[in-house]
């Protein structure tokens, strides 16, 4: 919920962060096989896509918007993040 939440945020901001994202996202989830992984650093590299798709002094609040996406969105999936860490966290298309 929350990182499709953001999805449409950075898509509100920008299509440019909207692909960022969605981009991001499919490599990760392609190479890695795991969502939470790429939700997270498709979020993050989003927000440091900011600072070059809002470059104007007036648009400097925005990108400050962006990083609580990108901080709240990491504090969302602690749980996630120490599955990842354990190694147990599933895989897109693993059975439970």
């Amino acid at each position: 919920k929350g990182v499709a939440t953001a999805i449409g945020i950075f898509g509100a901001l920008s299509l440019t962060l909207l692909l960022v994202f969605i981009i991001t996202w499919l490599l990760v989830a392609a190479i890695s096989r795991y969502s939470s992984l790429a939700s997270l650093l498709a979020t993050m590299v989003t927000g440091l896509a900011s600072f070059a798709v809002f470059n104007q002094q007036q648009e400097l609040q925005l990108i400050g918007g962006v990083f609580w996406i990108v901080a709240f969105t990491f504090q969302r999936h602690r749980e996630n993040i120490e599955r990842l860490r354990d190694g147990t966290e599933s895989k897109i298309g693993q059975k439970k």
